[in-house]
């Protein structure tokens, strides 16, 4: 019921004789259907506010899995260059002492 309805009932009421019971009703629908809304209104932001939430959470695990990634590569180039040096560490012959 919108505003506009809801005046026109009023008025009707006020110039009808009808049952006090039924303003009684009338207004107590009103009530409940403004709640209605405003809780509709807050559902509604609270589900924009948890799909935002949402998509934060899923970028912040893609970064992480990123890094991980990067993580692991700088590991395996890091062990790919002391195998290197020690290889190459063991085919120099120790320097020789000169007198």
């Amino acid at each position: 019921m919108n505003q506009r309805d809801w005046n026109k009932d009023m008025e009707r009421a006020k110039t009808e004789p009808i049952d006090a019971a039924l303003i009684y009703w009338l207004e107590f629908a009103r009530e409940e259907q403004e709640k209605r809304a405003e809780v509709e209104m807050i559902n509604y932001d609270l589900r924009q506010e948890y799909q935002l939430e949402k998509e934060r959470a899923d970028k912040l695990e893609e970064r992480e899995e990123q890094l991980i990634h990067y993580i692991n590569h700088s590991i395996r180039i890091i062990d790919n260059i002391k195998f290197h040096l020690n290889l190459l560490h063991s085919t120099i012959p120790p320097a020789r002492k000169v007198d």
